[in-house]
């Protein structure tokens, strides 16, 4: 009986001890409930909401551009591609990667890279690869549940049509950087935006309004529900004034034939290491290089005199804007690029690069000895082929004699003498009296000809060139440090015949002939026709803009006009053979150019005018270190022009006159 009582009292503190636990979990389960929903209650609404909602904005697809006929020269193409989410975290990424790179022929180093790049969207999938192969397109499909986070999607890339042609003029999409979003809060992480040319320089308006998709994620990121969402807008169409076909045949002139003309295939795997997964794993492909360049470089500019729209604007070495597609070129590829053995592709030559002009100088100069009254048209000056200014011999190419030589005569043999003399009595003038500025007339003729200053082509590259003079001269020394500050009868006389300090642009040069074409009007260079919506409607149309005149004579300009046109088809001229036999040689007159570059071979220029039943386009070819004016570029320009003439018929009176 002890022993069942004693039982009972010691059952009773157990119960007692138990229930005392109990109560004290229930009152900390209770107290931390009542933390949890009233006191934290806030921040864990705000937490919820945060955690819970997503904004996912997906870019637009960019308008198209097009020549001046309604070629398509970029559109944009959907091609196959391989997204990773964000979420899966680096180490899951890293492992998909190393997967799948054998499939795609891609290194898995640079899979992850573009995954993990901070210019990605934290929740955005990331396109890792794009234009797969149909058979690793259709293994990682049939496997996608193996690589989580894996998507196979398709994403609209841009497409250049006429594969590197008008590279430097189209220009290319790149990923937007940090300082473009600084710029531009329209801007977010993994958007594609234009780096250079058109895409850059008529950004806002190829870019359409992007697509906004508001999202509910669960606690890792996924997507589990649409909010809402609002739909993208297309951007609009911008229509160039050139003419895609005769853009073609400048470039296939300047590169000799290596230019490549038809659109390229989007593929990320031609871009990296050069292995095909679409064939065997021993088979290699060409790997797409960044920039072609096989022959010497050059360029080339078509302008229209009338309306200041250009036709052509050709650079060459040039580049490959594909490569660029996949959002980011490598610095080993960039440097190569850069390298003066491949001669700078990326550089647009026709607006970047700054070159003497030489003998086609000469029209400058001959404008300002007739409008400053230092000579008639009919003056004659006697060439033996060398003249002595100061301590110093001037000659002729080839100390050629030409003897009894006027205006007209002087333009059709390229009379080095006859500008010589002209160079000579401006600086006497201006040593004589003073600093005269009547002597600086050379100078002065030249800015009436937009030299030495940008022309107003949109673009954010362009060159200004140099005109020679005192100031000019004194400003080189000093910086150089050099004591040769004084502006001496040789600095002039070489300014004469565009040699010297003297360095102008390609489209500058065109520009020159250009506005003498015309008349005498200096008119703002345009590369843009028109800009539409994605449905036809006219948002902005180009103007002519006269920014300037140069005034001259009938009588002068006629012969001035027939001293060019004796170069082209006079039996001295210095063009004559490259236009033998065409069938527009009576439609054109021009002069040849071969201006000299220490310690290398001379530039050859040809720049000329072409018209016919009131059309008329104005153009230039410049060929460096490649010799003799009237036997490299003359011929490229006449065909060239030829095939401008071909175009004729597909162009609207509208367009043209």
């Amino acid at each position: 009986m002890a022993n069942q009582n004693g039982n009972s009292v010691l059952a009773a503190k157990r119960s007692h001890r138990i229930g005392i636990a109990i109560f004290m979990l229930f009152s900390l389960l209770f107290a931390r409930l009542w933390f949890l929903q009233v006191n934290a209650r806030e921040n864990f609404i705000k937490n919820a909401k945060f955690k819970r909602e997503r904004v996912i904005v997906a870019e637009a697809p960019r308008g198209r551009v097009l020549d001046r006929n309604g070629k398509v020269l970029i559109d944009n193409k959907y091609v196959p591609s391989i997204s990773l989410q964000k979420t899966i975290g680096a180490t899951n990424a890293l492992e998909i990667c190393k997967e799948i790179a054998p499939i795609l022929g891609i290194p898995s180093t640079l899979l992850f890279e573009r995954w993990a790049s901070d210019a990605n969207d934290p929740i955005k999938p990331v396109v890792i690869a794009r234009g797969v192969s149909f058979e690793a397109l259709t293994f990682i499909s049939e496997r996608q549940s193996e690589y989580a986070g894996i998507e196979v999607i398709q994403v609209p890339v841009r497409v250049y049509k006429y594969g590197d042609v008008g590279a430097h003029l189209l220009g290319y999409t790149g990923l937007v950087s940090q300082d473009d979003i600084d710029e531009n809060d329209a801007y977010r992480l993994g958007d594609y935006v234009g780096k250079s040319g058109v895409e850059k320089t008529y950004e806002g308006y190829l870019r359409g309004k992007p697509s906004i998709e508001k999202v509910e994620v669960d606690n890792k990121g996924r997507v589990v529900k649409t909010l809402s969402k609002t739909k993208s807008t297309p951007g609009n169409d911008v229509f160039l004034t050139v003419d895609i076909e005769t853009q073609v045949a400048a470039e296939k002139q300047i590169s000799r034939g290596t230019v490549r003309t038809k659109e390229r295939e989007i593929s990320d795997q031609l871009l990296t290491d050069g292995t095909s997964p679409s064939k065997s794993k021993s088979t290699k492909v060409e790997k797409e290089k960044i920039f072609t360049s096989t022959s010497k470089p050059g360029a080339s500019v078509l302008i229209e005199p009338d309306t200041g729209e250009i036709i052509t604007m050709a650079s060459y070495p040039t580049f490959n804007p594909t490569a660029f597609l996949r959002g980011t070129v490598s610095q080993d590829e960039f440097d190569e690029a850069n390298l003066p053995k491949n001669n700078f592709p990326l550089n647009n030559r026709t607006i970047q690069g700054q070159y003497p002009p030489g003998s086609t100088f000469k029209l400058v100069s001959a404008i300002a000895a007739l409008n400053s009254g230092l000579l008639t048209k009919d003056k004659v000056i006697l060439d033996g082929g060398k003249i002595i200014i100061g301590n110093q011999e001037f000659t002729n190419a080839g100390s050629t004699a030409y003897g009894p030589v006027a205006l007209t005569k002087s333009l059709a043999v390229s009379s080095d003498i006859y500008y010589y003399l002209i160079g000579r009595e401006f600086w006497q003038i201006w040593n004589k009296n003073n600093n005269d500025p009547k002597g600086l007339a050379l100078q002065e003729t030249a800015k009436g000809f937009g030299l030495g200053k940008l022309t107003g082509l949109d673009n954010d590259v362009e060159q200004p060139g140099r005109i020679p003079s005192p100031e000019s001269k004194k400003a080189i020394a000093e910086a150089i440090g050099s004591s040769d500050t004084q502006w001496l009868p040789g600095n002039n006389v070489q300014f004469a015949i565009g040699q010297g300090d003297t360095l102008v642009t390609p489209l500058q040069l065109a520009r020159i002939y250009a506005t003498f074409a015309n008349g005498g009007d200096l008119l703002t260079p345009t590369i843009l026709k028109r800009i539409e919506t994605h449905d036809g409607k006219l948002i902005k149309k180009s103007k002519v803009v006269k920014v300037g005149h140069v005034p001259l004579k009938k009588e002068n300009r006629d012969a001035i006009i027939e001293g060019l046109r004796g170069a082209v088809t006079g039996g001295d001229g210095t063009a004559n053979t490259a236009f033998a036999g065409s069938p527009i040689i009576g439609n054109v007159y021009g002069k040849t150019g071969t201006s000299e570059v220490t310690g290398k071979a001379d530039h050859a220029l040809f720049a000329g005018v072409y018209s016919k039943d009131g059309y008329k386009v104005a153009g230039m070819v410049l060929m460096e270190n490649s010799g003799f004016g009237g036997e490299v570029a003359a011929p490229m320009l006449r065909r060239i022009f030829e095939k401008y003439d071909e175009q004729l018929a597909t162009m609207s009176d509208e367009d043209n006159k």
